[in-house]
């Protein structure tokens, strides 16, 4: 769970700093970073791709890869047939109107507060939480120690929460805070007590390579290039230890 203690971390320092007056990165730099971090989540995915077929033969490589392809195409119409995007997408649409808001004087418009509630503070750490990074990002930290992919993810919450500088209230940000260890730490801290069990049924590999091309397949996503229907490919992990289990070999 390192990536999940590093990821609170960061979000309660960048908290501080903020309030200590720290500025923000402009929004026209945030928005630069798509491509670094599109990049890094390349990266974490093909090295966890390539760090699981290099130590096997050739036949050994080709049947884990054929089994993480086709598990992709099998998790994602079971996703599409649960209409998983379809429900994350609303319930996005119902939180944005909730978010936070700053607040606007006659006197100081730039020290205006943020005019929110916990509610509002807590929406905003969920509409965080559905990022497509972090499902299995967490499921790698907590499988395979991993934290390239929660590194990134941390740096699109950072970025988000910073962006409200000074007046982004402290009770506020350990709301945003709160929700995203919850969240990131059910996925990390699950897999980290079921990866002995799936190491033993020798279907740990599969899991890991499934996790790490759906890291891969969020790179267009990231980068600003095109929408990608990611939460209907997350039926794939389970479907990857299961097609893990019936075809071993």
């Amino acid at each position: 769970m390192t990536g999940t203690l590093l990821n609170a971390a960061v979000l309660f320092a960048g908290i501080v700093l903020v309030r200590l007056g720290v500025s923000a990165p402009p929004a026209k730099v945030a928005l630069q970073l798509r491509w670094p971090l599109a990049g890094g989540a390349l990266l974490a995915g093909g090295e966890t791709l390539l760090s699981n077929l290099e130590s096997r033969t050739g036949p050994q490589a080709v049947r884990l890869l054929a089994l993480t392809l086709i598990s992709l195409i099998l998790g994602n119409l079971v996703g599409r047939g649960l209409g998983l995007q379809r429900r994350l997408t609303a319930l996005g649409t119902k939180l944005t109107p909730r978010l936070p808001r700053l607040g606007e004087t006659s006197t100081d418009r730039l020290a205006a507060p943020v005019e929110s509630s916990a509610r509002a503070w807590i929406a905003l750490g969920i509409l965080l939480a559905l990022n497509p990074l972090t499902i299995p990002s967490s499921v790698l930290d907590g499988m395979d120690h991993r934290i390239l992919g929660l590194v990134l993810k941390t740096i699109l919450d950072l970025l988000a929460l910073t962006s409200f500088g000074r007046r982004l209230p402290v009770a506020g940000g350990l709301w945003v805070l709160a929700v995203q260890f919850i969240w990131q730490a059910f996925w990390s801290g699950g897999s980290l007590a079921i990866a002995p069990f799936l190491q033993r049924a020798a279907i740990a590999d599969a899991v890991t390579m499934e996790a790490g091309i759906l890291l891969v397949c969020a790179v267009p996503a990231l980068a600003g290039i095109r929408k990608a229907h990611l939460a209907d490919l997350l039926p794939s992990l389970p479907m990857a230890a299961l097609l893990a289990l019936l075809w071993k070999g």
